[in-house]
């Protein structure tokens, strides 16, 4: 499932957007809601979360959602992702039926929409059966109309099929749903979820990073990648050492890595390698678990807008953050420029003039003269670059080369004026 954040800028000046695919984990969430610019403003800024895509049920986004929380909604995908094939069949007939019959016109609530996720494999399912006539069929094989049971079998030929389906269809509640028939009259409402408590809770995350860790394949014993278990980083150094030990390794840095999972989404299994960089990874997971939000924003943006590939440039990075500036609620370039003009504009002067401006090319060029660039948390400066300071509008080169000339000119005028 797809949900997109709409967040209001903080200045009244239009909207973020940020895209979720769900279920995710709680870092993704927080990384969306921290490209969305929703952070520190949760409680002030108009926020909106709209289904854009729901493969396993397509009816949804046209059904308006009361007020839904992304944890809701998370929770509702990852119980989609456990129903089998039948229930999500079933679900999504339920769903249109009372759809048509307009139990939703004035909204569905968040309430009701997981606790259909419940009590769905109680309901039968025929299959290859997609009409009254083709019903009324399966009804008189299986001898399941009990005024048909006892006809002669020279004369079921001569019942009337899709009126047998048709009587059936009514005494089931039934639905027909993509060459399926649906016995909706089986489902039970169920009420596991009570609008506050989630019935399966999750343990919050509290890992930067998680690794796979097993012995290295020629280590010589019989242990296989179904024996390596998962660790959370940061971790200390004794601990790391225990996992070396119980996988037959001399330290951490010798096991191999089997699987690889990230808090951080520009540090990927490829930036990390091999186990020799374990030192590397660890120290950015201890600082970035212990750095205040504004500065994991900053990395990130740093990380992604800056193309920084390799692990220890990823360290570099995060232990010199502070030679770097963010303009966080900066969504482009031409918004930069904006911003940029909003910051040495006398105080008197209304800002709201510089709303609508759009030069795309000055700005592009303003942000390539100071060497930053666009991320998805904002522009951010060169390394000890600032982002506000003032800018002349001719390039260094530009200002060096009218000096040569004019010192050419004045040479060349004295040349004359002794000849």
């Amino acid at each position: 499932m797809l949900i997109e954040y709409s967040v209001e800028h903080p200045a009244g000046r239009g909207y973020f957007y940020a895209e979720l695919e769900l279920p995710a984990t709680q870092a993704q969430i927080r990384d969306t809601q921290q490209k969305a610019r929703i952070i520190g403003r949760e409680d002030s800024a108009y926020c909106e979360i709209e289904i854009t895509n729901c493969p396993e049920l397509p009816e949804l986004i046209d059904i308006r959602l009361d007020s839904p929380t992304v944890e809701e909604l998370n929770f509702f995908a990852g119980r989609l992702d456990q129903l089998s094939q039948d229930e999500r069949l079933v679900l999504n007939a339920i769903v249109h039926s009372r759809n048509e019959a307009g139990q939703y016109e004035n909204g569905l609530s968040m309430k009701e929409l997981i606790n259909l996720t419940y009590g769905l494999d109680g309901v039968m399912i025929a299959s290859n059966v997609g009409n009254v006539r083709q019903l009324g069929q399966f009804v008189i094989e299986n001898d399941l109309f009990e005024d048909v049971v006892g006809v002669p079998s020279d004369a079921l030929p001569l019942l009337d099929t899709a009126k047998i389906g048709e009587m059936q269809k009514e005494m089931d509640s039934g639905i027909f749903w993509q060459g399926h028939y649906i016995v909706a009259g089986d489902y039970v409402s169920q009420e596991v979820y009570d609008g506050v408590n989630f019935p399966e809770a999750e343990e919050p995350d509290s890992f930067v990073f998680r690794l796979k860790i097993g012995e290295y394949p020629t280590g010589g014993t019989a242990e296989t990648e179904a024996d390596a278990e998962w660790i959370e980083l940061p971790m200390d150094a004794d601990a790391a050492q225990a996992v070396a030990q119980r996988h037959h390794e001399p330290s951490i840095s010798s096991c191999v890595c089997y699987g690889f999972e990230s808090a951080i989404p520009q540090i990927t299994d490829e930036m990390f390698g091999s186990m020799r960089d374990f030192e590397k990874l660890n120290r950015i997971a201890a600082w970035y678990q212990t750095a205040p939000e504004m500065e994991q924003i900053k990395y990130k943006a740093v990380l992604e807008g800056h193309e920084i590939g390799t692990l220890s440039k990823a360290l570099t990075a995060a232990l010199e953050l502070n030679r770097y500036e963010l303009a966080y609620y900066c969504d482009d370039e031409n918004d930069y420029f904006r911003e940029f003009l909003r910051h040495h504009l006398d105080a008197g002067v209304d800002s709201r003039w510089l709303d609508n401006i759009n030069m795309p090319r000055e700005a592009n060029d303003m942000v390539q003269r100071i060497g930053a660039v666009y991320s998805d948390y904002g522009v951010v400066s060169a390394r000890d670059g600032h982002l506000f300071a003032p800018i002349p509008y001719d390039e260094p080169e530009d200002e060096m080369e009218n000096e040569e000339s004019e010192q050419e000119g004045d040479q060349n005028e004295g040349m004359e004026m002794k000849l």
